[in-house]
């Protein structure tokens, strides 16, 4: 292409940069663009547009001869997505509340995930909750913190949200305090 010198060398840099800049809809993000002095040239919107595409098409072809096999391009993801889930043991408190999320965890290698707490109609205790908050501190019943524990109360504690009772566990030894739901007829 024909090399005009461009009247503001600054103005011409911004444009280069501004348009070799976009990537739109490729795989591909540019991080950095090198001008190597050709800021001093006028390149029209339109020129550096196609030189971008051009480019952006060779890097596309690269790409795809790079995963290809005997000419056949390969997906670069596996055919499974079945990546081992990074957890040991996968309990209620994971909240899975619907079959798709049964079947990515399963795909993943969690062999018995168990729906969460509002998905659950089983007659065991589940803990929903675990927290440094304690009720007990927080009335001044600790006796760990020189509290004294009122003799016309007795546990366990319980809160209820109307529908549901939660029963209240105090772990002192390690200063927590647990939280079990219950329901009013032994149903979750």
């Amino acid at each position: 292409m024909e090399k005009v010198p461009a009247n503001d060398p600054a103005k011409s840099r911004e444009n280069i940069l501004r348009q070799l800049a976009k990537a739109g809809d490729t795989p591909f993000l540019v991080r950095e663009i090198d001008t190597d002095g050709n800021e001093q040239f006028f390149f029209t919107s339109q020129q550096l547009n196609e030189m971008r595409r051009g480019l952006l098409e060779q890097l596309h072809a690269a790409r795809s001869l790079k995963h290809s096999w005997q000419g056949q391009p390969q997906s670069i993801a596996q055919d499974k997505n079945t990546i081992p889930f990074p957890a040991d043991s996968f309990h209620f408190e994971n909240n899975i509340s619907n079959r798709l999320a049964v079947q990515f965890y399963k795909r993943h290698g969690v062999e018995n995930p168990a729906m969460g707490v509002e998905k659950r109609s089983s007659n065991e205790r589940l803990q929903v909750m675990i927290t440094k908050h304690c009720l007990q501190h927080e009335l001044g019943f600790c006796q760990r913190y020189g509290g004294n524990f009122p003799t016309h109360l007795s546990l366990p504690f319980s809160l209820q949200d109307g529908t549901n009772s939660f029963e209240l566990e105090f772990d002192c030894r390690n200063c927590l305090m647990k939280v079990f739901l219950e329901s009013e007829n032994g149903k979750i």
